[in-house]
């Protein structure tokens, strides 16, 4: 039905060229389970967390690290002066301080915990001048770190405790 003109030219069919790639983006580097002293840092007082810690710089005071290890490099040096300052935290449970303590924990429906934390508070200073002290936690996560965080039911229950320890009744 439809006849081709002779002097027309058969059109070009449309070349396919690919499409020029975007660089392939890498993947992010895995964040390693350990924190690297510099050789040329010096850290005085305590350091904490939850990696193992290599020491190519200097330590000078207290390493806490929660399951791992501490690997003290060629470079590294590590000077550590270990004493038991936590007074409050070797109290006897049968003190009547940590008896009330337990008791009021136990009137706002939860079981005392028994353990020695991390870090100093007014209980060790008052303990050691003769005022036996218990140490109650309020929900602090990661205190006096860019991470640190409250957890608000914690704090709530911490709140209900200090208000049962130190009411008349209690």
């Amino acid at each position: 039905m439809w006849k081709k003109k002779e002097n027309e030219l058969p059109t070009p069919e449309p070349v396919s060229r690919p499409e020029p790639q975007a660089p392939r983006p890498t993947a992010p580097p895995r964040r390693s389970d350990r924190a690297i002293i510099g050789p040329t840092l010096k850290i005085s007082g305590e350091v904490s967390g939850e990696e193992e810690i290599v020491v190519q710089g200097q330590i000078d005071g207290q390493i806490m690290v929660k399951g791992q290890g501490v690997t003290v490099g060629k470079s590294g040096k590590v000077k550590i002066e270990s004493r038991l300052d936590y007074d409050s935290f070797l109290l006897d449970t049968k003190q009547p301080c940590v008896v009330a303590a337990a008791e009021a924990v136990r009137d706002v429906g939860l079981d005392p915990q028994y353990a020695i934390a991390n870090g100093g508070v007014d209980a060790n200073w008052t303990t050691k001048h003769g005022i036996p002290t218990v140490s109650l936690g309020c929900g602090q996560r990661n205190q006096h770190m860019v991470t640190e965080q409250l957890v608000v039911s914690e704090f709530v229950n911490a709140c209900r405790i200090a208000l049962r320890l130190a009411s008349p009744e209690g």
